[in-house]
């Protein structure tokens, strides 16, 4: 049985040594599964910048410092199966890991001014992280990227 530190590839690592194996063993079949879960949290700060062009529309770009908080899971399954009647192996491996990871967004969008106290409006932006997030698990790095774009289309009310 493996233990986490020890996990690690099973098919030789020179092709020399992979051909004297299967000689004896038969031919390998090496196959790795990774399943990964995650899940985040943003919250963001920042400026808004707004520029009315109508008496009713106004359009808006707000620049702002985001923090995404991430809990990753991933399960690693490693099997080798020897098809000259040597049988199979397996190792699996699990790791778990928690950060916060900075970024910046920019989004732009407008509003349209529907009475003295309701809105309509849309916007579009794109979020860029620092650094992604990422985790081993046996040899495996398993990485994340998490900046992407984002559209929304809403009805607001002004207190």
């Amino acid at each position: 049985m493996a233990t986490r530190s020890d996990a690690g590839p099973l098919i030789p690592g020179t092709p020399e040594s992979a051909a004297q194996l299967s000689t004896y063993m038969g031919t390998l079949n090496n196959s790795v599964n990774i399943k990964s879960k995650v899940w985040r949290l943003r919250d963001a700060a920042g400026l808004d910048f707004s520029f009315p062009l109508t008496e009713r529309l106004s359009v808006y770009v707000a620049p702002q410092v985001v923090l995404e908080f991430v809990d990753m899971s991933v399960d690693r399954t490693e099997t080798t199966t020897y098809s000259g009647g040597g049988g199979a192996r397996s190792i699996s491996d699990h790791e778990s890991k928690m950060g916060v990871y900075p970024g910046v967004l920019l989004t732009a969008g407008a509003n349209f001014q529907l009475t003295s106290h309701w809105y309509l409006g849309a916007s579009a932006g794109y979020e860029w992280l620092f650094v992604d997030p990422y985790i081993h698990v046996g040899p495996d790095k398993v990485e994340y990227n998490l900046s992407g774009g984002e559209c929304s289309l809403y009805l607001g009310c002004s207190f």
